[in-house]
């Protein structure tokens, strides 16, 4: 990254070495606020197209398309065909906008901090990123538990291990930045202790409510054991995963039942 030039090239080449750090703001605001104008041109356009049908003294204009001469009608619904076609067009880009996810706050805070460190463009400039509920990730994060523990084993292996940069910046592809204060870290081994540490936890709770049933004899305090991780299990999954109402349902019941056995 410190191979570029100050400002943009250098601001440039941190987000491209990583795809975390493809935030920018949505403009929620201008979005709905061009959906209404476009919204409204139709509105006015449709209202002229009915006034002049209900005033329209040829009926034969109305019945037949090909022996309509009112020259009018015509050029109101050449601008509804080009005026639709453009709202529909850009329905269709604001529904494409609302499917982006939030950046983690991880990431806009890592970018935050290298542009307060190394003041390589002007503040208004990079005042975007303080508008946090109009940022959007154009990265596709994947499963959010993973992404979420992904950060945590990274900050681990940062806080604990104080050869782990010097250990990665010797592997091929790895130093991305001389910087002893940016940490870009490529490899499979951060990816790897993630879905080791994500694999666990999912099998705790999963777990969990067996072993309680086993070492708890009071049976209404099992039932509270087996509630608790049921409901822990479905927020974590609703949480990280997006899942779809049905689909919660089915995690729930699978995941009671091997406990209900046991009970």
């Amino acid at each position: 990254v410190e191979d570029y030039p100050q400002g943009y090239p250098r601001y440039s080449a941190l987000i491209a070495s990583d795809e975390a750090f493809y935030i920018c703001r949505g403009f929620s605001y201008l979005r709905s606020r061009l959906l209404l104008r476009k919204q409204d041109k139709l509105a006015v356009l449709e209202k002229r197209l009915r006034e002049m049908d209900d005033a329209e003294t040829v009926p034969l204009f109305l019945g037949a398309s090909r022996e309509d001469a009112n020259m009018h009608r015509q050029q109101i619904l050449d601008e509804i065909d080009v005026a639709l076609s453009d709202y529909y067009e850009f329905m269709e880009k604001i529904s494409h906008a609302l499917s982006l996810r939030r950046p983690p706050r991880r990431n806009v805070t890592s970018l935050s901090n290298w542009l307060e460190g190394n003041a390589a463009l002007a503040r208004d400039e990079t005042a975007y990123l303080c508008n946090t509920d109009d940022l959007v990730s154009l990265s596709c994060s994947g499963d959010g538990l993973v992404t979420s523990m992904e950060g945590v084993v990274e900050d681990a292996l940062i806080r604990f291990h104080k050869g782990f940069r010097s250990t990665m910046e010797k592997l091929p592809g790895h130093r991305r930045s001389r910087d002893a204060h940016v940490y870009l870290y490529s490899g499979a081994l951060v990816r790897r202790l993630s879905h080791v540490a994500t694999s666990a936890f999912v099998a705790l709770l999963l777990i969990a409510p067996i072993i309680a049933c086993f070492v708890v004899q009071s049976i209404p305090l099992r039932l509270l054991l087996i509630l608790l991780a049921t409901i822990l299990l479905l927020m974590t999954l609703a949480t990280f995963s997006y899942r779809r109402t049905v689909e919660l349902f089915m995690a729930g019941a699978t995941s009671v039942s091997p406990a209900i056995i046991h009970y």
